[in-house]
């Protein structure tokens, strides 16, 4: 098993010369800011540790917690950053020293290497929706949605008139470049069997038909079709050029710049 974290990094061939030029970003990134995964780490773990002789297990449990330990405090000096003149340039560096980084990491990372190359980067969370609609009138009735604790970067590359599918989408933690509309089916093929998912989709169907009952619709649930939708709910962190935040991040980390 891979434990960096870009364990699924593809080798995307883009259609167009922007997402060919957001994925060459994102690679200049991922290459600045190599970092293990410590969730990778863990689900590792555990999947090795049933099997493994105890002298080599009680081994692995002291990495895992010491790498643990770090872990924690290297997401104390990130939260620690924002409140600093220059938030990204302290949470690139504070990657770069612990090597250690989640998705949340990874899409500072990407973030920083787009405005480090003149394009402004937002930061996002996904989410996941779960609709009935009715098979007669293909009229969707109930929708619920969840947050999904996994965050990207999303960016129209200097041009404000795209829609949310024309947004080209760096995951750098997934290991995906391309527009919404060509990555949102990676996105439920990674994360659409997470338990958290399967609980919602059971809890809001479980919900749904009590509503039924209660509403005394003729329906019963055999009469919708359920649907799960991906989609990124708004803005956590904006990166600009705002106060030269680009050179600075151009001179602290030159590898993120193309053709430099």
């Amino acid at each position: 098993m891979n434990i960096n974290s870009a364990l699924n990094f593809i080798s995307f061939k883009a259609h167009s010369k922007e997402v060919k030029l957001a994925d060459a970003i994102m690679r200049k990134s991922n290459n600045t800011f190599p970092m293990t995964s410590p969730t990778r780490i863990e689900a590792f773990y555990d999947s090795i540790s049933k099997p493994m002789p105890s002298k080599h297990k009680m081994k692995a449990e002291e990495l895992q917690t010491k790498i643990y330990n770090q872990r924690e405090r290297a997401a104390y000096k990130m939260k620690l950053a924002n409140y600093v003149d220059n938030p990204y340039l302290a949470q690139g560096e504070e990657i770069k020293i612990s090597r250690l980084g989640n998705c949340y990491e990874s899409a500072i990372a990407a973030a920083s290497g787009l405005c480090a190359n003149g394009y402004k980067a937002n930061v996002v969370n996904l989410y996941c929706t779960h609709s009935f609609v009715n098979k007669k009138t293909r009229e969707t009735e109930y929708k619920k949605g969840i947050y999904i604790d996994h965050a990207f970067v999303v960016t129209d590359m200097e041009k404000p008139e795209k829609s949310e599918g024309q947004q080209i989408v760096l995951d750098n933690w997934v290991g995906i470049c391309g527009t919404w509309n060509e990555v949102k089916d990676k996105f439920h093929s990674v994360f659409g069997h997470d338990s958290d998912i399967v609980q919602f989709k059971e809890n809001n169907k479980a919900n749904f038909i009590e509503h039924l009952k209660l509403t005394s619709s003729p329906n019963n649930i055999s009469d919708y079709e359920e649907r799960i939708g991906f989609s990124y709910y708004p803005v956590s962190v904006e990166i600009t050029d705002k106060n030269g935040v680009s050179q600075i991040l151009g001179n602290k980390f030159p590898q993120l710049v193309l053709n430099a």
